[in-house]
């Protein structure tokens, strides 16, 4: 081998290996610069820290006057936190599906375990739980385990699949969500897919 084929060999191993460095170090700095750490300041005055992932793309929320930590899919935004209630007693927010709420001890999800413990919550939770799609699709299975509400959300079910629209008003089912052919779908779908 002579003296120019090794240089070429010399340059063309240096290029294998500082290419792969170099793309690493680019898509480490692109990631690193799409996390964001934001406050969101709700329509009820409660503050909520939130910091993105865009590695991940999921955002973890947490309120400093409490413990409570959620992580949700997506970048979550101060339009996505959707007030419900607000009582000098109970704050409700929704946030694209998840309900949150605060009884004056800090902010908690509701979910299967707290459903049944926070009647008052699940009651005004299950009169809008048509309403929307996303709160409609992520709680469902909650009220389904629930002690108190399993019933009745089954009935919400056989309701929706023999439709008997006329009966689900009380849930939250409007004319217009009835005529918009997306959330019905949607809501379909949710009654339809298979339950663990």
């Amino acid at each position: 081998m002579n003296q120019k084929s090794k240089k070429i060999l010399l340059v063309v191993s240096i290029l294998i290996l500082f290419i792969p460095v170099g793309f690493y170090v680019f898509i480490q700095y692109v990631f690193d610069y799409s996390n964001d750490h934001y406050t969101v300041k709700t329509e009820y005055g409660d503050q909520f820290d939130v910091e993105y992932d865009g590695y991940k793309c999921r955002s973890n929320i947490s309120c400093s006057d409490s413990e409570f930590s959620l992580t949700l899919n997506g970048k979550i935004n101060k339009e996505d936190f959707v007030g419900l209630k607000h009582t000098e007693s109970v704050t409700i927010y929704a946030l694209d599906g998840p309900i949150i709420f605060n009884k004056g001890g800090g902010f908690k999800e509701l979910n299967s375990e707290t459903i049944d413990s926070n009647k008052d919550i699940a009651e005004h939770i299950i009169a809008i739980i048509m309403s929307d799609a996303s709160i409609f699709g992520y709680n469902l299975n909650f009220f389904l385990k629930s002690s108190i509400y399993g019933n009745e959300a089954q009935q919400i079910i056989e309701f929706v699949k023999q439709k008997k629209y006329d009966k689900l008003s009380i849930y939250g089912l409007t004319d217009e969500i009835i005529n918009d052919g997306h959330t019905l779908n949607s809501i379909q779908y949710e009654v339809n897919r298979p339950r663990k």
